[in-house]
């Protein structure tokens, strides 16, 4: 999936899921505010409950008043490409997979609840798009499986997001470390979606090394139902996507870099050797008489790590105490 800005290198996911609750323009509405609070994508849940749930359960309610038309899902991903936001969904049947697949998604999603389910993933692998799997319930060998089972169809490509399937997520349940174990276990690219309240995991996520963020995303979180509790609504995304933001600067790149401004301190902060007591012509230089010294301009001073190479060492003149050691200064 493309991000909106070369600048940035986390993808920002908000999580519309059905907390559109079936209104499609309610739904556009969520698109075009996710897009002004920054996200990079938005992703729903695009789920046929009579392909997915038990008749009289809770979960076939909620979905069956939450469904929308291909024809509807089809101008949300519309108007999402038309924002430059990237529009991806759920989906766990074959018959929705296809006609999905027909509106150009910029991914798929495996969600946590489907990572176990095999055919499923091999299914989506074969249409060719991005596939982002969550991995809240499921341990190394499942996860590992799973990731197999879309490589050995021919996945394009394949992200991992770190995930606790509890709703909210308790602090001591968030395990941020297992995002570099992750990606060191299975060498994919691994992000971080989010169910605990607030921002500020988010942005721990990023300095965890997750280079994806998933939000849930309202208009009205106090709203009962669906994921509204645990989804932040508009203003508080945007503080999040720019709380990201400080944190990948603040991170900066993965080598070590030595800025003009602090280049420009190396002569007035680091140490050099001076002469600590008034030297002779032709007194040895020893560990009495040399000291390491912070000086101002160090122009042909000589660096500490020549100590011991000067040692015994005679002087060619006198040299008064507080002069800064150079080439000039020993035979």
């Amino acid at each position: 999936m493309k991000k909106n800005s070369k600048e940035y290198s986390v993808l920002i996911i908000a999580e519309i899921g059905i907390n559109h609750e079936g209104d499609v323009n309610v739904a556009k509405r969520m698109i075009r505010e996710a897009a002004k609070a920054g996200a990079n994508a938005i992703k729903l849940q695009t789920i046929n409950p009579d392909e997915n749930y038990l008749e009289n359960t809770l979960s076939h309610k909620i979905f069956r008043n939450a469904r929308l038309t291909k024809k509807e899902t089809g101008s949300l991903f519309k108007i999402a490409k038309k924002l430059g936001v990237n529009p991806f969904t759920t989906a766990g049947d074959f018959k929705t997979i296809d006609w999905v697949n027909e509106l150009n998604p910029s991914a798929f999603k495996i969600s946590s609840s489907l990572l176990t389910c095999l055919p499923i993933i091999k299914y989506i692998a074969k249409k060719k798009r991005h596939i982002l799997m969550s991995t809240g319930m499921a341990n190394m060998k499942e996860i590992e499986l799973a990731i197999e089972t879309a490589k050995k169809a021919n996945a394009k490509s394949i992200s991992l997001l770190h995930c606790t399937s509890l709703y909210p997520t308790p602090t001591n349940r968030l395990n941020l470390a297992t995002i570099s174990l992750l990606r060191e276990k299975f060498n994919l690219q691994v992000g971080y979606s989010d169910h605990s309240l607030g921002s500020d995991v988010a942005k721990l996520a990023v300095a965890a090394g997750a280079r994806i963020v998933e939000k849930h995303f309202t208009l009205d979180s106090k709203r009962k139902g669906f994921d509204h509790a645990i989804s932040l609504e508009p203003p508080a995304f945007k503080k999040m996507v720019n709380e990201i933001r400080t944190m990948e600067k603040m991170l900066g790149k993965k080598e070590k870099i030595i800025s003009r401004e602090e280049k420009q301190k190396i002569p007035s902060l680091r140490r050099y050797l001076v002469v600590k007591n008034d030297i002779k012509k032709g007194e040895k230089f020893t560990k009495d008489n040399l000291g390491f010294y912070r000086i101002q301009g160090n122009k042909n001073s000589l660096e500490p790590k020549y100590f011991e190479s000067i040692l015994g060492r005679r002087a060619k003149k006198k040299i008064f105490s507080q002069t800064p050691l150079k080439n000039k200064h020993f035979k």
